[in-house]
């Protein structure tokens, strides 16, 4: 069966989200964090290689520790310092981290959203 939806447990609460609500995961230490662009956030219990393998078609590995979703890729910038790559989300106000070596990657399908 294929998953649409992704949750927390915590307790007796559980939280589920549509996956299409979004916009990226994070991954830190041992916790992956999913985030929407209104800024709420889920721990969860998945793995990123989990999330990779269930929703790749949804999302893109922009640095080790995160995948954006594809259909919110907007632009990729530089940090103030030129020292590091950032990807900008349609609707968030942060961008998230894009590895140096996933930025052709990314530069491939802005391409392909703007066509």
């Amino acid at each position: 069966m294929t998953r649409t939806s992704i949750q927390q447990s915590m307790g007796r609460k559980r939280t589920e989200w549509p996956i299409t609500d979004v916009a990226y995961f994070s991954a830190s230490h041992k916790y992956v964090s999913a985030y929407r662009a209104d800024g709420a956030s889920l721990i969860l219990t998945d793995t990123l290689q989990e999330l990779e393998a269930d929703f790749g078609a949804l999302f893109i590995r922009t640095h080790r520790g995160t995948l954006a979703a594809r259909h919110l890729v907007e632009s990729i910038e530089h940090n103030q310092a030129h020292t590091a790559y950032l990807l900008r989300l349609k609707g968030l106000d942060e961008p998230v981290p894009l590895a140096r070596r996933e930025v052709p990657r990314v530069r491939e399908l802005i391409r392909e959203l703007a066509a």
